[in-house]
Order: C-alpha cells, then structure tokens, then sequence
C-alpha cells in the first residue's frame, strides 16, 4: 500500500518553506497536517487562512476544541 510521504519542514516545496516557518515561530513546532499540506503551498495557504479566519470567531478556545 502506497502512502503519502510527509516531508520534513527542509524538504518541503520551496514556495511552502516561509508558510511552515511561519507556523514554527507560533507554534513552536509543526504538526504533521501541515507539513503534508506544504505538497502544495496553495493548499498550505488555504488552510491557514481558513485556520485564522475561524480564530477571530466568538467561540472559546473550550468550545472550539470540542467542535475540532
């Protein structure tokens, strides 16, 4: 069975790097998901816009972790 190969933030797609870097310095690490999105940084982006949109929602930090 063939799988996706997650790359490390190094081997990452160039355009991808900065994003990942990004989530590193907030984060202090960078979760899996993430650098399996960097495949393609228009996913990436996506993501993390998608991410920073629902943050400046109205629900706790509680509430929203239930929900993820």
């Amino acid at each position: 069975m063939s799988r996706i190969s997650i790359p490390s933030v190094d081997n990452s797609v160039e355009a991808s790097k900065p994003l990942l870097g990004a989530v590193h310095k907030q984060l202090g690490m960078v979760p899996n998901l993430m650098k399996l999105l960097g495949h393609s940084p228009a996913a990436l982006e996506a993501y993390l816009s998608l991410s920073g949109a629902l943050g400046k929602g109205k629900l706790n930090v509680q509430l929203r972790e239930r929900i993820a």
